[in-house]
């Protein structure tokens, strides 16, 4: 599979269909999940079963070399071969959940078809760094990212191997799996496309699935300070948003410093929107469809620069312009001036949150958003805009199953404690301190009911019922 950037490829999150007001967190409306646990006191040394590589395990060298070479057409060679593509979509399944019936021959086979490529992502985990170097300078929005197919599968085999030795017992060697995989999901945050970053974080969340087989597993280790010791938030999408798709828009559209000084010509304004029309007009494979010829570009170009100039100098004026320097200016220096100085003004209203838990970025996401959006209506620099609230809602989907997982771990440590009773309450139990939800910034809801352990993620705001969960356990000695 052959990925690249756009506007269409970033899940759908196209312009701004913003919260017009902050909203309550409600209960999650899906079905509950069911499991039974077996209590498992907390394991010594505290780090036995670390989910990230050890920095004494860390060599020296690019991880992303390793990275590229695994998804090499020699070493991914069994994807084109029928007998394991079936496999492949057999086993699809079975990563998800808590079940144990899987033909186990049947995946070994699979996962040795594709030995020599699991065994250079495992190198590439254990690099000191990971650079990829990517021709965003020049490319901008058009850098193509090919590999991201071929490691969402190799993760996917990753999550596989994980499993089958966790049925198996062997923890030492599904720990070390898991710290494969969850390195490489942080790898793919460095230097990145904001897209990238969401594939790492759904890399994340299928390992995180594995980790709860894990749990579940009579007889399995507790996770909860492994779990514990891993980034909070687990991806931070900061870097990617600021230096990656902001600095995107600029590498992607010639003459923006141009417009942003009004000095703007209108063969430039023109090219400019003709770029615009040509990023969006890309394929999935990177190729451009047929343009429009030049008479309809000319007219489109026109009919914009038509629409967009009362705004533009109704705008200008708002922010202190002159109506006499406004009246000296061609249409295009007005024009290019108002798009690039609404958009840096949007963007950054969108972005300057990126750094607050999600709970306070609700309390921004208020009808001023709208507001903005109305004042950029006719601006297309904003079609290169995700919806950041969005990606961070992904983000805070992985943090809150992590603060789940060891919330399930608190009670099976207490379990081992108590004579294999449960907790009254997840909160006061010294050894463990409670895992905090990041989006309520409160411990998760949790109580007994006729014998049955609730633990509930509620839906935030903007949510779907995805993003929620309710969880039934039964402890069993």
């Amino acid at each position: 599979m052959n990925v690249r950037t756009d506007a269409r490829l970033f899940l759908g999150l196209i312009f701004l269909p913003v919260l017009t007001a902050a909203q309550p967190v409600t209960q999650p409306t899906t079905q509950p999940i069911r499991f039974v646990l077996h209590p498992s006191a907390l394991s010594r040394p505290a780090l036995k079963y670390r989910l990230l590589p050890d920095s004494i395990d860390l060599t020296e060298g690019n991880a992303a070399t390793l990275y590229l070479m695994a998804c090499s057409r020699s070493l991914m060679s069994a994807a084109d071969d029928p007998r394991y593509k079936n496999d492949l979509e057999d086993f699809e399944d079975r990563l998800h959940g808590i079940s144990t019936e899987f033909n186990r021959p049947r995946a070994r086979h699979l996962l040795n078809g594709f030995q020599h490529a699991l065994h250079q992502v495992e190198l590439g985990a254990r690099r000191k760094h990971c650079d990829w170097d990517l021709p965003t300078r020049t490319e901008g929005f058009k850098t193509l990212l090919p590999y991201l197919g071929e490691l969402r599968l190799l993760t996917r085999l990753l999550c596989l191997q994980a499993k089958l030795e966790i049925a198996d017992g062997k923890f030492d060697e599904a720990a070390h799996t898991l710290q494969t995989g969850f390195a490489l999901a942080q790898h793919l945050n460095q230097d990145a496309f904001l897209l990238q970053s969401l594939v790492g974080i759904a890399m994340g969340s299928a390992l995180a699935e594995q980790v709860e087989f894990w749990i579940v597993t009579p007889g399995s280790p507790n996770l909860y300070w492994p779990l514990t010791d891993l980034p909070a938030p687990f991806m931070d999408l900061r870097r990617s948003v600021r230096q990656g798709e902001r600095t995107n828009l600029y590498y992607s559209i010639p003459h923006l410093k141009e417009a942003a000084a009004g000095k703007l010509t209108p063969d430039h304004l023109e090219e400019i929107l003709l770029k615009l029309e040509d990023l969006r007009t890309l394929s999935n494979d990177g190729s451009a469809q047929p343009s429009k010829g030049s008479t309809e570009a000319a007219m489109s170009y026109l009919a914009q620069v038509v629409v967009a100039l009362p705004q533009a100098k109704k705008g200008l004026l708002d922010l202190g312009y002159a109506q006499s320097a406004l009246d000296a200016m061609k249409p295009s220096e007005a024009v290019g001036l108002w798009w690039i100085t609404s958009y840096n003004e949007i963007e950054q209203d969108m972005t300057k949150s990126m750094g607050l838990p999600l709970f306070q970025d609700l309390a921004l996401e208020t009808a001023d958003t709208e507001q903005l959006r109305l004042k950029g209506s006719s601006n297309p620099f904003l079609l290169m805009l995700p919806v950041y609230y969005r990606s961070k809602l992904a983000g805070a989907r992985l943090d809150r199953r992590i603060g789940e997982l060891r919330s399930l771990e608190v009670i099976r440590a207490y379990a081992s404690q108590h004579d294999g009773t449960a907790p009254p309450s997840l909160t006061g139990i010294a050894e463990t301190p409670v895992p905090i939800d990041p989006v309520t910034r409160s411990p998760f809801p949790y109580r007994m009911a006729n014998g049955v352990m609730i633990l509930e993620t509620p839906v935030p705001p903007g949510g779907s019922p995805k993003d929620g969960r309710r969880v039934e356990v039964r402890l069993v000695k």
